[in-house]
């Protein structure tokens, strides 16, 4: 089964839903290019094209101040691309043109009234002279020349190296089996150089956490979950969790994507503020004990019948700090009653027994 969504193009350090908050539509939109320094963001939209509030676009190019593009595709087959830049009307084309034609006029049932069928080769006519004019008409309104010197200037305007407008023009009318390879080879020809970006590889949890054995604790804290390049959420909205380790990058804790990850962040937490970050509540109170102390010790945390509980044990020279999130949602407890106090929280329907694997240590 094909894919029928939208892919939104913007520049700006904040997230497409960031920019547009309240429309439904992006509630389960995910990332897919994040070109950082460039601050060229590529999101995957899922819901169909018919979907999306009229007149995003242009709200996107206001609230971001800088030029927008969009794809709506139908089924990977075919795609309708436009663009809006700060100083020009924009521009609009179609990708597999002929393939989009089988969807905004749909041929009909090759039956004659009577139920007959009236073969492989049968064609009616009229739908045909009506595919004929509609095909004359779109070219007529997107012809791939003008619209190919249109994209290369909207992408000069954004502070883009773009190709020649013959190279775009050759994308533009190229076929490919999925058309989001084709799109993407259009960003590439504008200078969006998606194919220069490598999703990093994630370090294993182990290594993660050995390379912490010996410095303290300073602080934990709940900051606002930012997806990575390609992540898909099970869970929006969800908080990661933030630990500082004197000495090292600060630590981000994630369960968002339904699998438990541990990622050292650009943040040196060598700084006294550091020290004065707390989460509120229950989890504050729990990651009291241990703060100030050098870790230990770590394990991960799995249940035996809960498959969504995941997290890890974190061993501070006596005291155990337990932080596992389910379904998105954190806890933290501490000691050794750790695990009955995670139970608790899970409910009394999920009072099983949680199994620690073996300390890293050693």
């Amino acid at each position: 089964m094909g894919f029928w969504g939208t892919f939104v193009v913007h520049r700006d350090e904040r997230l497409l839903w960031e920019l547009l908050p309240g429309i439904a539509a992006f509630d389960d939109a995910e990332l897919c290019y994040d070109g950082v320094s460039g601050g060229w963001q590529v999101t995957r939209v899922f819901p169909r094209p018919s979907h999306l509030p009229t007149g995003f676009l242009a709200d996107l190019r206001e609230a971001s101040g800088a030029p927008v593009l969009a794809a709506d595709i139908f089924d990977s087959d075919a795609a309708f691309v436009r663009a809006l830049g700060p100083d020009m009307s924009g521009w609009q084309a179609w990708l597999d043109l002929d393939a989009a034609l089988a969807y905004l006029v749909p041929p009909p049932a090759p039956f004659a009234e009577d139920g007959t069928y009236l073969g492989d080769d049968w064609s009616d006519p009229d739908h045909d002279r009506k595919v004929s004019d509609v095909r004359q008409r779109m070219l007529a309104e997107a012809p791939e020349g003008v619209a190919a010197a249109a994209a290369v200037a909207w992408a000069v305007e954004a502070g883009l190296e773009p190709g020649t407008v013959e190279q775009v023009r050759e994308v533009l009318g190229s076929h490919e089996v999925f058309v989001e390879d084709l799109f993407f080879a259009l960003l590439n020809r504008l200078g969006i150089a998606t194919d220069e970006v490598d999703t990093p590889a994630r370090p294993a949890i182990v290594e993660v956490l050995r390379g912490l054995f010996g410095h303290r604790l300073n602080a934990v804290e709940m900051t606002a979950h930012r997806p990575a390049c390609g992540e898909r959420l099970a869970f929006r909205g969800r908080p990661d969790l933030r630990l500082h380790f004197g000495g090292r990058q600060a630590l981000v804790a994630c369960g968002c994507s339904r699998e438990f990850t541990l990622l050292p962040t650009v943040l040196s937490d060598d700084s006294a503020e550091a020290s004065k970050r707390r989460v509120d509540g229950s989890l504050a109170h729990a990651a009291s004990v241990v703060l100030g102390r050098p870790l230990t010790d770590a394990a991960t945390v799995r249940h035996r019948y809960l498959p969504d509980v995941k997290g890890v044990a974190l061993r501070f020279g006596g005291p155990d700090l337990f932080v596992v999130t389910v379904d998105g949602r954190w806890t933290v407890a501490k000691g050794s009653t750790a695990p009955t106090q995670l139970m608790n929280e899970l409910g009394p329907h999920r009072r099983d027994e949680i199994h620690v694997n073996p300390w890293l240590a050693g």
